[in-house]
């Protein structure tokens, strides 16, 4: 493409971010564009790190990969947890740069929002613990400690048990015995992917060694013990978690605990940081309908499900989960690619087909036969996975809600309205076919990177040039889909973020529970809950009323009842008596009447 001929030596380092909820065709038009424009993928998608989690994370099918290089996914074996947000930026960013070094540009895309949130904007990053001196060794070492995150001390289990139907995974994933570790560590580096050949990764052994030390810590404690300590080392971020929320508070007491450095130092910095590289551009394509994208989320999980994605959930359970974990409940499902939404719903079906005793050695396509049969010809089988997938819907659902309170509250709040506004471009459709996407998303999209690649050719700053960023924002026909400033500074307006140090807890004494944050309890205060259990109280306060005036009143016409008849004994008494005088006076006169006449 001509206009892209001298692209690179007039603007370096162009990036394009697409974000959006589950299922509004992210991917769909990351292909579009890296195909057209020889741009290549960049995940964001914590759970597409691993290798072997592909269908029910929408991971990218290897022909989708063969048309347009993705990166940033299948690092990882399923074993490995302790990643976080830093290890991921230092990651991405050398992708970033080898990309870059091929005239290239990343298109990141993904669901996990902190991931781009932390490549976009200029966030506190803690200090690299990734050294650039031994090759691969970074993803080598983790795996190396990756068999004891489930608790699986030994190597022989469930690995070796489970994958020696499936001749490729076991070439990758399981341990030799009578190997020596070079030989061991050889083979996985040569198994690697292509990106990490020649960037010589190493993670500082003596931070993964600490971070495993506190991880079996951690494992030795209640969550309420980890709650209380996460209080004493970091109040403040400790004060704006709920205390059930398990998983967040672990996390952030794993970052204390091993960088010795309270969250929420690097939390305050995170507010309202501005873009950290303005050369790029966002895309959100946007669903209008929220019950049309409930529906496309419910027809792409049977899409998934179809695809065998029961059995790659089967297949997961079977290599990391220890035979005595009973629920979808247990602590272990808050690790590594456990936590994803699509597996663990799945985990009821699983041991209802383990009760039924099926054959272990049995080829892919005998296991997916009797995964089949129990889902479509066996009666409680079909309920169970008919829970499960409703199950899985609804988490779905929810989840999408978060994505898009994430877009609006950090994407669009995290920097000054003026650099959102001149970059987020928002494709709205209203129907999820083909045709429509490509008219309300993929064209506009097309249509506004080949202008700005048009632009960035002819920029010359040196000539007091406008910045081709800025040139595409006052384009009569392509400032149509730019963000709204009206949505934007309503989305400001109506959730002014206040500091870590100004966050408040309240308690509801109707509803006896625990509110995070003065948003929250203003929403608290006027919801239907809320007002519902007002309304009990107030019932229960009438009736409790009514029941203490009615035993008062049973209370008085028992005493009144009394009165009465205690007043009618002495009436009867009183008249007994008189009756009595008045007889023994009449006797009294026969006897003197009597005595006269004698």
């Amino acid at each position: 493409m001509l206009f892209r001929r001298n692209m690179e030596k007039k603007i370096q380092n162009f990036s394009l971010y697409i974000i959006g909820t589950t299922a509004t065709g992210k991917t769909k038009l990351s292909l579009n564009i890296g195909e057209r424009f020889k741009g290549q993928v960049v995940s964001a998608d914590s759970m597409q790190m691993y290798r072997h989690a592909d269908i029910l994370t929408a991971k990218a099918t290897k022909e989708e990969q063969s048309i347009v290089k993705h990166h940033m996914i299948d690092i990882f074996d399923l074993q490995v947890v302790n990643f976080n947000r830093n290890d991921y930026y230092y990651l991405a960013k050398q992708a970033f740069d080898k990309i870059h070094s091929e005239n290239s540009f990343p298109i990141v895309i993904g669901g996990t929002n902190y991931y781009i949130e932390t490549l976009l904007f200029k966030q506190k990053i803690a200090e690299n613990r990734i050294n650039l001196e031994d090759p691969n060794a970074f993803i080598l070492e983790m795996q190396k400690k990756a068999l004891t995150n489930f608790g699986n001390t030994d190597e022989n289990y469930p690995l070796q048990k489970y994958q020696k139907n499936d001749n490729e995974s076991n070439q990758q994933l399981k341990s030799k015995d009578n190997e020596s570790q070079e030989d061991e560590d050889e083979e996985y580096e040569n198994n690697l992917p292509p990106l990490y050949e020649n960037d010589n990764i190493q993670k500082s052994k003596e931070v993964l060694d600490k971070e495993q030390e506190v991880r079996i810590q951690l494992q030795q404690m209640s969550n309420e013990e980890k709650y209380k300590q996460l209080k004493e080392l970091d109040p403040l971020i400790a004060n704006k978690l709920h205390p059930n929320d398990e998983r967040r508070i672990q996390s952030y007491l794993m970052q204390a605990l091993v960088t010795g450095i309270p969250p929420s130092n690097s939390m305050e910095d995170h507010e309202n940081v501005p873009l950290r590289d303005k050369n790029c551009l966002i895309f959100w394509p946007r669903c209008k309908s929220k019950e049309k994208l409930d529906a496309q989320i419910r027809k792409r999980i049977y899409e998934m499900i179809s695809e065998n994605g029961i059995y790659e959930a089967f297949y997961i359970f079977e290599t990391i989960i220890p035979q005595n974990v009973e629920s979808e409940e247990d602590p272990i499902f808050l690790k590594g690619v456990l936590q994803s939404i699509g597996y663990k719903e799945f985990f009821p079906f699983y041991r209802l087909y383990l009760s039924r005793n099926y054959p272990h050695n049995l080829s892919k396509e005998e296991k997916t036969a009797q995964i089949k049969q129990l889902m479509y010809e066996d009666e409680e089988g079909k309920k169970v996975i008919t829970q499960c997938i409703e199950k899985l819907v609804t988490h779905t659902i929810q989840y999408t809600k978060r994505q898009l309170k994430w877009i609006r509250h950090r994407i669009m709040m995290n920097s000054d309205s003026e650099e959102i506004k001149n970059r987020l471009f928002v494709f709205e459709f209203d129907e999820f076919t083909s045709e429509n996407f490509k008219e309300k998303a993929i064209n506009p999209a097309n249509e506004i990177i080949s202008k700005y690649f048009e632009l960035a050719e002819k920029y010359n700053e040196s000539n007091g040039d406008q910045h081709p960023i800025e040139q595409l924002a006052n384009d009569e026909f392509l400032k149509q889909y730019l963000i709204k400033l009206d949505e934007l500074m309503d989305v400001r307006k109506a959730h002014m973020k206040k500091g870590l140090k100004d966050w408040k807890n309240y308690y509801c004494d109707i509803c006896k529970k625990e509110i995070h944050g003065e948003l929250n309890w203003s929403i608290h205060n006027t919801s239907r809950k809320h007002k519902k259990a007002i309304k009990h109280i107030e019932k229960s306060a009438i009736r409790a009323k009514y029941q203490e005036l009615k035993s008062k009143k049973e209370e008085l016409n028992e005493k009144d009842g009394k009165e009465d008849k205690s007043k009618l004994s002495s009436d009867e008494d009183l008249n007994e008596n008189n009756n009595l005088n008045d007889q023994t006076q009449e006797n009294d006169k026969i006897q003197a009447e009597k005595d006269k006449h004698d």
